[in-house]
């Protein structure tokens, strides 16, 4: 067994008892109430998009899509309206907000 294959075993030891962890906590949760398991989830991926988005805002990068494209990620976060009306402060930062 090489250093290699050494890491990636404990690297997914140990992420086997993160996702048990949360299985043990939170199981209840996704076996009684799905929907509200899905809304929970939803909420975590926009959150994380929020987040991503804040980031890039106030770092100044654009954002990682494909430019140019029937979607274009820069020509909206650009706008007049991707910062909050009078501010400087993007509408992520509400967002987050809302999916706290």
């Amino acid at each position: 067994m090489s250093v290699a294959d050494d890491t990636a075993t404990n690297s997914s030891g140990a992420l086997d008892r993160v996702v048990a962890w949360y299985r043990r906590r939170l199981g209840w949760l996704f076996r009684r109430a799905p929907l509200a398991a899905a809304v929970i989830a939803l909420a975590l991926v926009g959150l994380g998009i929020s987040i991503y988005l804040t980031v890039d805002h106030y770092q100044h990068v654009e954002p990682v899509c494909i430019v140019g494209s029937v979607f274009d990620c820069v020509k909206v976060t650009s706008s007049a309206y991707s910062v909050l009306p009078g501010t400087s402060i993007p509408i992520t930062i509400p967002g987050m907000l809302w999916f706290i």
